[in-house]
């Protein structure tokens, strides 16, 4: 219990205070990461103070009343009402750290809903960091655990991403740590393993691209446990089913109203093998270059589909063809690499299971061949994290970013995004106003 509290507290003060100080120190000033994450900073504030879904009552922040008045991207117009674009979830689970701010008098204004909302993502972060430790600790000793554990936190875009602003990744990411969790109890008491539904349920309705865990681990589980037990997993995932088709009939009217999920089938335009390849290696947007950790992920694997890992339990070879699904399904969106966002927005959801791939890995021969190896990437990934929070502000975007059409500037070396950060730096270094 001490070493999860302390993973706990480790996770969430490195992630709020890291922002605190670089933007006290006027390092880094960007309070919030994107205009995807606006909804869901305003959408708890709406509930809490006026007890609807409705956003109009805030348009000064959203932009949704200019003078030209246009609809923002991240906003559904329908009967004169504003609704959020993109699914809410994130939204339902960060209303306890809004709630008792906003009853006791807070002022709403930018700088206190973009700290609260940085809190709540901070909170739902370090929550997945605590179960990725537990999910860890139930193959590996303490020690391994605990390390590991912090190298998920800091060394993969939980850091520089999903814990600075109120993403959907980060309710998505623990949901899903959640489900693995209790997917691993089950394999000695089947009656815990039902609780995936629920969690899993959950982190689809917060991001709907998990609906391709839901459709491999429902498989999973069918196998696994039978036909009874399954009946009982799957009603367990009904429940926030059904409060999610009342908010969206009760709102919208209709799936075609809202729109993510009114688009959800239109935009699958994304090239392949560019869109596949590019959430793993472009320079701009792989998720093995930001954070190489997770190569090691991929040996873990492959080694247990080998045989040649001691661990046997069959969940390892489900999540590490998840993953490679996955992967493929994202790699055919027509922003398979995230839009204005720091890495590989697209991928962060996949790294609760990318830890758990470790797991073949420590607990094999190869180990000890690659382990020094594996601690070199630590640093690597580990630094760019801390160039994310020091100097992600979206301008590498508004220089470069041509769109979706041409995507040859996010397989550029020279100026990728992480080579401009080393440039910003170097520059502040030697004071060239860069």
């Amino acid at each position: 219990m001490r070493r999860t509290i302390s993973i706990f507290l480790i996770s969430f003060l490195v992630y709020t205070f890291s922002w605190v100080v670089v933007y006290s120190l006027g390092i880094n000033k960007t309070l919030i990461q994107s205009e995807d994450t606006y909804p869901a900073l305003y959408l708890p504030v709406s509930i809490v103070e006026k007890g609807t879904f409705y956003l109009e009552d805030y348009c000064q922040f959203l932009a949704c009343g200019g003078p030209e008045n246009r609809k923002p991207f991240y906003l559904v117009e329908l009967d004169g009402h504003y609704l959020s674009f993109f699914p809410v979830g994130a939204s339902i689970l960060a209303l306890p750290v809004y709630f008792l701010p906003l009853k006791l008098g807070l002022v709403v204004n930018s700088f206190n809903i973009a700290v609260l909302g940085r809190i709540s993502a901070a909170l739902m972060v370090s929550g997945s960091v605590v179960f990725v430790y537990l999910l860890l600790r139930e193959f590996l000793e303490e020690r391994p655990s605990f390390a590991l554990a912090l190298v998920y936190a800091f060394g993969s875009c939980s850091f520089g991403l999903s814990s600075q602003s109120l993403w959907q990744h980060a309710p998505s990411q623990l949901m899903l740590s959640l489900a693995l969790y209790f997917l691993v109890l089950g394999q000695k008491n089947p009656s815990l393993a039902r609780w995936a539904g629920l969690f899993l349920s959950i982190a689809t309705l917060s991001r709907y691209t998990n609906a391709v865990s839901v459709i491999i681990l429902s498989i999973f589980y069918l196998w696994r446990f039978g036909i009874r037990e399954f009946f009982k997993y799957a009603a367990l995932g009904l429940a926030p089913l059904g409060l999610f088709l009342l908010y969206h009939f009760h709102y919208f009217g209709s799936f075609g109203n809202q729109g993510y999920a009114g688009q959800i089938f239109k935009y699958w335009l994304g090239p392949f093998p560019s869109g596949f390849l590019g959430g793993w290696i472009s320079p701009s947007k792989g998720i093995l270059v930001y954070s190489p950790i997770f190569i090691f992920s991929l040996l873990g694997g492959w080694l247990f589909l080998r045989k040649k890992s001691e661990v046997r339990e069959g969940l390892f070879g489900w999540i590490f063809a998840l993953v490679i699904i996955y992967s493929l399904v994202v790699g055919k969106w027509v922003h398979w690499f995230g839009g204005w966002a720091f890495g590989y927005r697209m991928m962060v959801d996949m790294t609760p299971y990318l830890a758990f791939l470790w797991i073949p890995l420590v607990r094999s021969s190869w180990w000890e061949k690659v382990k020094k190896w594996f601690w070199v990437t630590v640093v690597w990934s580990v630094g760019i994290q801390l160039m994310g929070i020091g100097f992600y502000n979206g301008s590498w975007h508004r220089l470069y970013d041509q769109g979706y059409v041409d995507q040859s500037w996010l397989w550029s070396l020279k100026d990728s995004e992480m080579v401009y950060y080393v440039r910003k730096i170097m520059g502040k270094i030697l004071d060239t106003g860069y």
